[in-house]
């Protein structure tokens, strides 16, 4: 079963549907005097009532005994709701679904409405000259809600209520696209079971448990980029690109560090990746929820000791961890040793994240604009046996494997 109640205008609709294997059925439509889970929970009955009054070839048809799982938005009206449906009908086994949809659609206007703030209160503006194109940030928004829901399948998105934390915690881009985009903490999970894939973007993973940690990095595909796995270190959850922007190479860094690593070994562990890194390319970027308050000097000592060694800074000025019952911090760094090549960095609650900020950058330098993909497909209506055979041939297999 499910269930929505849009309001607009002070008037309040609901909305009920009934989906088996095979089928998905309207319950009905109604508009309703408020918007109260009682008044949710009768309108419903009387829905039912309507379909046993139907259904004459059943008279002791039970619906409510039937259904197997509720689906929902995340208010606590439909909770209630769905305890008052399962009361009369002694089901307690209803599995309680809660649509990821409802979330996101905000996604936009929280992020809209920050970022013209920035623009207000920093004198500047983000949004693009060109009419015909869009905004760079509405690109970028696009994107990070891409990382959370696979687009076009909207109305099939759903997710059983656990604490899932995945949130993108940086990214750096030039033009109309985002170039990379960085996500921190986003747990192990099977592949196929996660909508992480993102057109036009190459994924690496590093997971850790189901239970905490992991990162994940989203590339432009025609980025001139590669990932520098003999510089990445063991003890560190971090993943290494090396980039290349009008002939400059940068090295980015998208590392997590666990609150429960100890402060000497993450020491050790990012001194020997730096110094590995610095010994091929002279500027680089660390990006990522690193646990350190950059605003209680006593907390970042550790990380302030790494960016005078390496001469690096952060960027990141306000704080970005807003956790109830606790003082506002700033964990989440974007720390480089070319601050002058960095301009319009961004920190903006998405609405979306249990308690961190989106953290952005851009970078000085040109990438070119994405260009689609063609594929070629072969006509059987004219198809050569020997032609196919003499194509495949002369394709060089080993070459599609190493970029693959």
């Amino acid at each position: 079963m499910h269930k929505d109640a849009p309001t607009k205008s002070g008037r309040h609709f609901y909305a009920v549907e009934l989906s088996n294997e095979n089928t998905t059925y309207t319950l009905g439509l109604q508009e309703l005097a408020d918007g109260h889970a009682e008044t949710y929970a009768k309108t419903t009955d009387g829905m039912i009532s309507d379909i046993n009054d139907v259904c004459t070839d059943n008279p002791n048809l039970n619906i409510m005994s039937k259904i197997k799982n509720f689906m929902t938005d995340r208010s606590a009206t439909e909770e209630k709701t769905n305890r008052i449906l399962m009361e009369p009908s002694n089901n307690n086994t209803i599995n309680s679904f809660k649509c990821s949809v409802h979330p996101l659609i905000q996604f936009w206007d929280v992020c809209d409405k920050n970022i013209k703030e920035i623009e207000k209160g920093e004198n500047f503006k983000l949004r693009d000259c060109d009419k015909n194109r869009k905004d760079t940030y509405i690109n970028f928004i696009e994107f990070c809600f891409k990382t959370f829901l696979k687009m076009g399948q909207e109305t099939q998105q759903c997710q059983m209520e656990k604490g899932n934390k995945m949130w993108v915690c940086s990214t750096c881009y030039k033009e109309n696209s985002v170039a990379n985009g960085n996500c921190s903490e986003c747990h192990k999970e099977r592949p196929q079971s996660r909508n992480s894939k993102v057109d036009g973007y190459k994924l690496q993973r590093r997971d850790r448990t189901d239970h905490g940690g992991g990162i994940a990095t989203f590339m432009r595909a025609d980025i001139p980029a590669r990932r520098r796995l003999d510089i990445e270190c063991k003890t560190l959850e971090n993943i290494v690109y090396e980039i290349t922007l009008d002939k400059t190479k940068w090295l980015i860094y998208a590392i997590y560090r666990p609150p429960s690593m100890a402060n000497n070994i993450f020491y050790d562990s990012i001194n020997i990746l730096l110094d590995k890194g610095s010994k091929f390319i002279e500027n680089y970027m660390v990006i990522g929820d690193l646990n350190y308050d950059f605003m209680v000097k006593s907390k970042s000592q550790i990380l302030e000791d790494i960016c005078d060694i390496f001469d690096l800074s952060n960027i990141v000025k306000k704080p970005t961890c807003y956790m109830k019952g606790y003082e506002p911090s700033l964990v989440d760094v974007i720390l480089t040793n070319r601050t002058t090549l960095c301009f319009k960095t961004l920190n903006f609650n998405t609405g979306v994240s249990d308690c961190h900020h989106m953290i952005s950058t851009f970078i000085k330098g040109h990438t070119p604009n994405c260009v689609n993909s063609k594929t070629q497909y072969r006509s059987f209506k004219s198809f050569n046996v020997d032609n196919y055979i003499n194509d495949l041939d002369n394709i060089n297999f080993y070459m599609i494997q190493m970029n693959v």
